[in-house]
């Protein structure tokens, strides 16, 4: 079965979720994660665990798709990196970015990092041997 931030991915809603919508999403993806996530619930202000689930999140799919998902996961990383940049200039319609967007702009976040952990991945995809680390 393939996990719902996915399969949104793969089918993008005409429209974009809520804003308590997309960070309900973001909120469930670190719960089923939780042994990355206990101890920052533990130490970091409440009203601050919405926006570390949205980076959270983002994370956690780039990463679920170069393992998951079916089909062209680059063309699927290419997908998600247009989301993302329509984080910064337009209107997001997958819910992770829906609610990182949120953030990016409460905390003025670059662009850069967030593209390069989807490039990072997308190299993970094409190279599968590399000569030395």
């Amino acid at each position: 079965m393939v996990a719902e931030h996915i399969r949104t991915l793969i089918e993008l809603p005409e429209s974009p979720p809520s804003l308590a919508a997309a960070r309900d999403l973001c909120l469930r993806l670190t719960r089923q994660h939780y042994e990355n996530f206990t101890l920052i619930s533990l130490l970091v202000p409440r009203r601050m665990r919405v926006h570390i689930a949205a980076v959270y999140a983002f994370c956690r799919t780039v990463d679920d798709i170069g393992d998951e998902a079916p089909g062209d996961r680059i063309a699927l990383l290419d997908r998600f990196e247009e989301e993302l940049q329509s984080a910064y200039s337009g209107t997001p319609r997958h819910p992770v970015i829906v609610a990182l967007k949120q953030t990016i702009a409460e905390f003025d976040l670059p662009a850069a990092p967030f593209l390069k952990l989807t490039e990072a991945n997308r190299i993970d995809q094409r190279v599968h041997r590399y000569a030395h680390f």
